[in-house]
């Protein structure tokens, strides 16, 4: 079994739970094709610099069970933070762990100053995370001006949700 086949696994076993970004890159189809097409996007995106996925397996379960996603935002000359966990690896207290360690690293790299964070209004762990991962919620007139779209998105009923938008700066040294 690849990669392709454990993520195609897992995420078809929680397609209730997949963020909205993950949902429309893949356009509803989990299969194991469909995940090998998104690992030759994301390795395309990681060798040209755009994006870096990571993998989050759990040993003990000897399984993956989420995944992590930084992106750069053009248009922002910034990147964008993400991340999955799947419902059963969630509330152990410890992705903060390894959320913080992916951004101080992700933050080594001379074209990144600026990371944002979105999650929704109704999602308290999500902003709580953020929270104790060093993001500070954006507020209006805070930062350059954000793409219309970016603090909002088009759920599968076609109507636009709100999301919040938080932000962090790479600590100068």
């Amino acid at each position: 079994m690849d990669d392709a086949d454990c993520m195609s696994s897992l995420w078809r076993e929680h397609s209730d739970d997949l963020n909205a970004l993950i949902q429309a890159e893949l356009n509803g189809d989990l299969s194991p094709e469909s995940m090998r097409a998104y690992c030759r996007r994301a390795r395309q995106d990681f060798l040209a610099g755009a994006r870096f996925l990571f993998n989050i397996f759990d040993a003990a379960q000897s399984c993956s069970a989420g995944e992590i996603r930084i992106q750069a935002l053009p248009s922002l000359g910034d990147w964008e933070a993400g991340f999955w966990l799947a419902r059963r690896h969630r509330g152990r207290r410890r992705m903060h762990l390894l959320l913080n360690e992916v951004f101080e690293t992700v933050f080594r790299l001379p074209d990144v100053r600026r990371m944002y964070w979105r999650c929704g209004p109704d999602d308290p762990a999500s902003q709580t995370l953020a929270s104790h991962c060093g993001f500070t919620r954006t507020q209006p007139g805070d930062l350059p001006l954000l793409p219309a779209a970016f603090d909002s998105f088009t759920d599968e009923s076609l109507r636009q949700q709100p999301l919040f938008v938080y932000h962090r700066v790479r600590n100068p040294k």
